[in-house]
């Protein structure tokens, strides 16, 4: 085992910038005195030389995170409860926010940007967020043709000084598939169980229906015959009383 210790310059004079949660891990490479190359096992590029287990504060003991005393906000998920709609349709959008820096008792806010515009369609305010912490923020949108996807900015007035802004701004896609008034073109994908429940009502009727008329249609034959039936039932005494007379006569 080898305990070392120096002096790195992470910027590599000024051509990196390292930021707040990035991850910087140490390998060493060459050869040793004896002229045999340094064992790639827990040094290498994918698997840094660990730090001492007394030093290991963030249990990564083979990287090390840069963080930062001051806050550092980002926008970590956004989820929509419908990213498949029609124009004119509400969509709410949720977005995550937390605090992987120092805490801020600072006011910011939070906007919601549709693809295209400049000004947010809705805004929340956060009282301050402390270090470590996340806080879900929701808004409703309606939706509107030609757009593809909805952006959340963190701190979208930029009055929380940070150290890196790359990760205050997250995007999500949205689908307006259809022109407005032509929902129903798309309904059935929407609400299956309701089509399907229509559809299975509208079976069953026509189902009743054909029943229904073929029971009256077989009814009113019955009672045709039972007229005819009965109208040569009268013609046959009517003979029989013509006999009788004759007869008589």
């Amino acid at each position: 085992k080898v305990i070392w210790s120096g002096e790195v310059d992470l910027t590599d004079n000024g051509r990196l910038s390292p930021r707040s949660g990035d991850w910087v891990g140490f390998y060493l490479t060459g050869w040793d005195g004896a002229g045999n190359v340094f064992p790639l096992s827990s040094n290498s590029e994918a698997s840094p030389i660990p730090e001492l287990a007394i030093e290991d504060t963030d249990f990564e003991r083979q990287w090390v995170r840069f963080g930062a005393t001051g806050p550092q906000l980002k926008v970590d998920s956004i989820s929509l409860d419908d990213d498949h709609v029609s124009p004119g349709t509400e969509v709410e959008i949720t977005a995550v926010i937390s605090n992987v820096g120092g805490n801020t008792t600072s006011q910011f806010k939070v906007g919601f940007y549709a693809e295209g515009e400049d000004e947010p369609f809705a805004t929340n305010t956060i009282r301050g967020i402390a270090a470590g912490e996340t806080i879900p923020v929701s808004a409703t949108w309606d939706a509107k043709e030609k757009v593809s996807r909805l952006i959340v900015i963190v701190d979208n007035e930029n009055v929380i000084t940070e150290i890196n802004d790359d990760d205050n701004r997250a995007e999500h896609k949205v689908e307006v598939v259809y022109a407005s008034y032509f929902g129903w073109i798309d309904s059935p994908r929407e609400q299956p169980l309701v089509w399907a429940f229509a559809i299975i009502s509208i079976i069953t009727l026509l189902f009743i229906g054909v029943i229904a008329s073929r029971t009256s249609l077989a009814k009113d034959h019955t009672s045709m015959l039972d007229d005819e039936e009965w109208e040569d039932d009268e013609d046959y005494h009517e003979y029989d009383d013509d006999e009788y007379e004759d007869d008589e006569y």
